[in-house]
């Protein structure tokens, strides 16, 4: 039986074109499951219009991405914060309650990568000639 084939739950997928873009294959990843999350029926909530998944950063690195440790979780989030791709609020917070609502702004990603193969492009065609 083949290594793949025994934990089909615990794969994790990543674009390479993101993973290029982002500079990060970690955001990449990141950027997959709270996809997959925001597609998922019954799952999350919608606050403005607009659809938000929680999760504490304990339960996203124990539970979705358990090989990242809490500061590489951390690098690639607020990667993804600062460049307008995943927004994170707290909605109905009190002091107990440390958890995070997290949105991928998929327009703002296909900004940003569009905007990169660009750079990307204008930099390999100074470089040839």
């Amino acid at each position: 039986m083949s290594i793949l084939a025994t934990s089909p739950t615990s794969t994790r997928h990543f674009d390479m074109t993101i993973a290029e873009a982002l500079g990060d294959v970690n955001a990449a990843v990141i950027v997959q499951q709270l996809d997959y999350w925001m597609q998922k029926e019954g799952v999350g909530v919608v606050i403005d219009g607009i659809k938000y998944i929680y999760n504490t950063y304990v339960d996203w690195i124990t539970q979705q991405f358990r090989w990242l440790s809490s500061w590489q979780f951390r690098k690639s989030m607020n990667l993804l914060r600062s460049l307008s791709i995943v927004k994170v609020i707290r909605y109905k917070s009190k002091q107990w309650n440390q958890t995070n609502y997290y949105s991928l702004d998929r327009d703002r990603l296909v900004e940003f990568i569009n905007l990169e193969m660009a750079v990307n492009l204008e930099i390999s065609e100074m470089c040839n000639t």
